[in-house]
């Protein structure tokens, strides 16, 4: 039966010669491809004015994201109406993570799904602060031939994006001004959601699903205690992994390895703290500021 539903909706997905689809070798991420000029906007945290040119680039950073994931297909608003399938409202989140005078613009779009009754696998698990005790306690523990360890922090871009939607389940979304042409507009036309959006429900459980079996390829086995925890018996690494941070403890040489792996599957910024020179003496994990001192490892919460 699954089956059939699958196939049907892969038909009703599916593009003729001559549907208008967007591809990457013909059309840039460039910011000005959007004309649109935004005379206001503001940051969502703070509810300071932001440079309004300067958030339509990160609009379409965010888009460009999108297309190259296929976060989304195009389909019209009265082929979701046939099948029955919720189409959501959607948003842009803008804020500056920098300040006013080094600013460092962020945009997000997410969905609004709201609880409208149970969701099967919509539980994500959190690791506990006692898993970072535990990796600090790792690192700073060394046996007879073993160099100093060190801890690695893995932040993925746009995680859920890598998280495909449960199979079995149709959502659509609101289509960003920003990524509707004309035509779009004419034939009325939402997204149905092949990755998982930010904002909806089972983003969060769909990503850590998809984390599980990156890291069981990768040779890792799951902490009977915490499904975010991880530990590789031949690399000698253990891992927490919170939202979209991965942090590792281990020699230097197999955390290299380990960023490596995750570089074949995700965009990722990389930091690692400890005591050798091209490395961080001091990082914010899990609401607390870890550091590497000649005396040792500290942890202390984090002021902010």
């Amino acid at each position: 039966m699954q089956a059939q539903e699958d196939k049907a909706v892969r038909k009703l997905l599916s593009v003729s010669a001559k549907d208008k689809v967007w591809n990457p070798e013909q059309r840039s991420h460039h910011p000005d491809d959007f004309h649109e000029v935004l005379s206001q906007a503001w940051d969502d945290i703070t509810g300071a004015e932001l440079d309004g040119r300067e958030v339509r680039k990160a609009r379409m950073t965010e888009i460009g994201y999108a297309r190259d994931k296929k976060v989304w297909t195009k389909i019209p608003r009265s082929t979701a109406t046939r099948n029955g399938w919720k189409v959501i409202k959607s948003k842009w989140i803008d804020i500056n993570k920098g300040d006013a005078k080094n600013p460092i613009y962020r945009s997000r779009f997410v969905g609004k799904e709201f609880n409208t009754g149970d969701i099967d696998g919509l539980f994500a698990g959190t690791p506990p602060l006692e898993a970072l005790r535990l990796i600090l306690s790792r690192t700073a523990t060394t046996t007879k031939g073993e160099g100093p360890k060190t801890i690695m922090i893995n932040d993925v871009s746009r995680a859920f994006f890598e998280a495909p939607m449960q199979v079995g389940r149709h959502l659509c979304v609101e289509l960003p001004a920003e990524d509707m042409s004309e035509e779009d507009k004419r034939r009325d036309m939402v997204g149905y959601l092949n990755q998982s959006l930010y904002g909806t429900r089972d983003a969060a459980a769909n990503f850590q699903k998809e984390v599980t079996i990156f890291m069981m390829k990768c040779g890792f086995t799951v902490g009977r205690y915490n499904p975010c925890t991880y530990f590789h018996k031949c690399k000698g690494l253990r891992t927490l992994v919170h939202g979209d941070d991965f942090v590792t403890s281990g020699q230097r040489r197999e955390c290299d390895w380990f960023k490596k792996q995750l570089e074949t599957r995700f965009s990722i910024k990389t930091k690692i703290v400890g005591l050798r020179d091209d490395e961080e003496k001091e990082e914010r994990i899990l609401n607390r500021v870890i550091r590497v001192t000649s005396q040792g490892w500290e942890m202390e919460a984090d002021q902010r």
